[in-house]
């Protein structure tokens, strides 16, 4: 966020997107460097999303609101 010039909560979609795609490629980057048994035991495609919780004020409880950030196939190869 420091980058774009703003807080992290001010991001928008597309912002997150690509920090997202970056995180999720290093993610997949450190999986294929382990030396732990499940090595590179990654799915093809990795997402990342954010859940808000929210009281539910009509019925009670609570609201799950997931919104998708990014998504990385083993395919794509993002600019570092």
């Amino acid at each position: 966020a420091k980058k774009h010039g703003t807080k992290r909560q001010k991001l928008n979609a597309e912002q997150k997107r690509e920090i997202g795609v970056k995180f999720l490629a290093y993610v997949r980057e450190q999986a294929m460097k382990s030396t732990a048994p499940l090595k590179n035991e990654l799915p093809d495609a990795l997402a990342l999303v954010e859940f808000w919780i929210e009281p539910d004020t009509e019925n009670g409880g609570f609201i799950e609101k997931p919104s998708l950030i990014a998504r990385l196939s083993k395919k794509q190869n993002p600019a570092h």
